[in-house]
């Protein structure tokens, strides 16, 4: 169970394998249009890691494999907090990444 003040990094891997029989599912024939039948966060996976260091070295692992859809990977720094006066704490992004082909990381907004 998370404490309050606990961090995370989540890591957005999108395979294309994974995209194209999503859409391939909904009708998608192969040509053009394949975002018409599919949205990139439905063929997602995810992975929890405990430090940046980790998650991107599961980004780039997976980068490496040439399977990516957008050619990069996401991670996102998530703290468990409460906002205001919840009483259900969530986890909330703080920071965004970006893991490029070329193994760099970089912080985006988030």
């Amino acid at each position: 169970m998370p404490m309050i003040g606990d961090v995370r990094f989540v890591v957005e891997h999108i395979d294309n394998d994974r995209y194209e029989a999503l859409a391939r599912k909904r009708g998608w024939d192969g040509e053009d249009g394949m975002l018409d039948y599919a949205e990139h966060f439905e063929a997602a996976v995810y992975s929890v890691h405990p430090s940046l260091e980790k998650a991107t070295a599961a980004a780039k692992k997976f980068l490496a494999a040439g399977k990516s859809t957008f050619g990069c990977c996401q991670i996102d720094q998530q703290r468990f907090e409460r906002f205001m006066d919840d009483m259900h704490p969530e986890w909330e992004t703080k920071d965004r990444y970006e893991v490029a082909m070329d193994g760099e990381c970089i912080k985006c907004a988030a």
